[in-house]
């Protein structure tokens, strides 16, 4: 089995945002933890996401925004 490392994490605050979208509030989470791994764009070989209650493919929509 290959070492698997988490270096970075990313958390929006928990509560009711009317005004963000589901998608806008994981942008902010993923950017987050980006920024605390200190990785770029294209300086990772893969996403995974997963989601609750977000409704279908919620999480590829994250991605997708993310480009």
């Amino acid at each position: 089995m290959r070492p698997v490392y988490v270096v970075g994490t990313g958390l929006h605050p928990f509560g009711r945002f009317p005004d963000r979208s589901l998608t806008t509030i994981g942008v902010d989470a993923v950017r987050s933890a980006l920024a605390d791994a200190g990785i770029g764009r294209g300086g990772f070989q893969a996403a995974y996401c997963g989601c609750v209650y977000g409704g279908v493919a919620s999480g590829h929509k994250v991605l997708t925004a993310l480009g």
